[in-house]
């Protein structure tokens, strides 16, 4: 994938710092495997079925879903990750809950008012943002379990944000500065030839030309159960 810009650069750099970790500790970490272990119920894990936990999140979200062309690619990547782990346990988020995470407005341990809610939803619906093209960089793999595709997007995104945590609605000080779609997650210990083949595969997708759409709407949503599983969506927001 080649890099178009110093902000693209950016990202790619910040990404690949995340991924050599993967790299460098040849594997999960046992104690942030547990991070990602807590955002599913007990029974389900114990049962190998895993479902995430609910939640209360507020957030402004690309995608849910995303166009076929997209959800094709995504697909054919998850299929070749189910086949690397096999039974080993993990999740991987339905192809009608993937998104791309502009912001959050309210984070699980957060409060929120509903007349908080309700001034975010008209701000948002004074906004006139551009739409952007969003090029996907292949997937890595985190030594939490997290499995993402990489986003680039010429820091439109990067944009929009700052906006937002101008206007005088409630925006919490901890956000994402990248453009990614998360994927799923590996929720116990790999083989070591699982691992060798997860960094093939990480490795293949990162060097391939991926695919290339228009980001043109997002939706502010209230999110209650993590990977979007259950969610309602409040407001659109078209891109100009």
């Amino acid at each position: 994938m080649s890099i178009s810009t110093s902000l693209d650069f950016e990202l790619y750099q910040s990404y690949t710092a995340k991924w050599n970790e993967f790299l460098l500790a040849s594997g999960l970490s046992s104690s942030q495997l547990e991070n990602s272990r807590r955002l599913f119920t007990n029974e389900s894990l114990s049962n190998h079925q895993p479902e995430t936990c609910k939640l209360e999140v507020y957030a402004l979200v690309g995608g849910v879903p995303f166009p076929d062309p997209l959800l094709a690619y995504i697909l054919a990547i998850q299929s070749q990750i189910k086949n690397i782990l096999k039974h080993t346990l993990h999740y991987l988020v339905e192809p009608h809950n993937l998104g791309l995470e502009f912001c959050v407005f309210k984070w699980p341990n957060d409060i929120i008012s509903m007349h908080e809610v309700n001034t975010i939803a008209i701000a948002l619906s004074k906004c006139v943002f551009p739409s952007f093209f969003l090029r996907s960089g292949g997937i890595q793999v985190h030594t939490d379990g997290c499995i993402i595709l990489r986003g680039f997007e010429n820091g439109a995104l990067s944009s929009i944000r700052s906006h937002l945590s101008r206007l005088p609605i409630t925006y919490p000080f901890k956000q994402s500065q990248w453009a990614h779609i998360p994927l799923g997650r590996i929720l116990e210990h790999i083989t070591d030839n699982q691992y060798q083949q997860i960094v093939e595969l990480c490795s293949n997708t990162q060097l391939d030309p991926g695919i290339q759409l228009t980001i043109d709407h997002a939706h502010f949503v209230h999110e209650k159960q993590w990977y979007m599983v259950q969610h309602s969506k409040i407001l659109k927001l078209d891109l100009k």
